[in-house]
């Protein structure tokens, strides 16, 4: 007797919350897009077939592990967004950042499924109905003032490799959105899942999926 009103009610805020707003939760904003540029090209499927045979479960930096991927879930101004930063690590195999922490323009790509326009109004009916969707960066991506949750693995230049190709696949493959059934959340766990990584068997939202997905890959603790 409930489903009806809990129906109307998730259809709802999100058009509520549009109303109020004076641009989309995930608008891109054009001068950050020209910086995060694609800066790779993917390599043939080839050599990159045999790169991920047992998955990719151990995040700590070890050596030969050059490049990073890293899962992330923001603040915006709904129910937050999640998207996937990759690039290569700095010279202290860390992630290039800047002094108050924010990802530092360069060898880095942020990739993550939003409404391709940042009309509160499209974002509003992609609740209801596909609407078209855009993979590149949106603004807040990089910054850590509003990050809420981050998985990172470190990666060797093989894996990183077949990380292009993976993303390169997901990116040309996600031409819509639509809020409750293909979203940011949809783009990460099939990249996750790509990568032989274990997903979380719940739907969640973003700062909790990208929380879960950390946790169901956690090595085991040896004694």
């Amino acid at each position: 007797m409930y489903r009806f009103p809990l129906l109307a009610l998730s259809i709802a805020a999100p058009l509520v919350l549009a109303g109020c707003a004076t641009q989309s939760p995930y608008a891109v904003k054009s001068e950050f897009a020209s910086v995060y540029t694609s800066n790779y090209d993917a390599v043939p499927i080839w050599r990159t077939a045999r790169v991920f045979p047992n998955g990719l479960q151990r995040p700590a930096l070890s050596r030969g592990k050059t490049h990073f991927v890293e899962f992330r879930a923001r603040h915006a101004l709904s129910y937050g967004h999640a998207a996937v930063a990759f690039g290569k690590l700095n010279a202290n195999g860390d992630i290039p950042r800047k002094d108050n922490g924010d990802l530092q323009a360069g060898e880095i790509e942020i990739s993550g499924l939003a409404p391709a326009s940042d009309s509160v109004t499209v974002y509003g009916f992609g609740h209801i109905v596909p609407v078209f969707g855009s993979t590149g960066p949106s603004d807040g991506d990089q910054e850590a003032a509003y990050l809420l949750s981050r998985y990172r693995i470190n990666l060797t230049e093989a894996e990183f490799d077949r990380l292009v190709v993976i993303m390169a696949k997901h990116k040309r493959r996600a031409l819509i959105w639509h809020g409750p059934l293909i979203s940011c959340v949809t783009y990460l766990r099939r990249i996750a899942e790509d990568m032989g990584l274990k997903t979380p068997l719940m739907r969640h939202l973003p700062a909790k999926f990208v929380t879960n997905l950390k946790r169901v890959n956690k090595p085991k603790r040896v004694f």
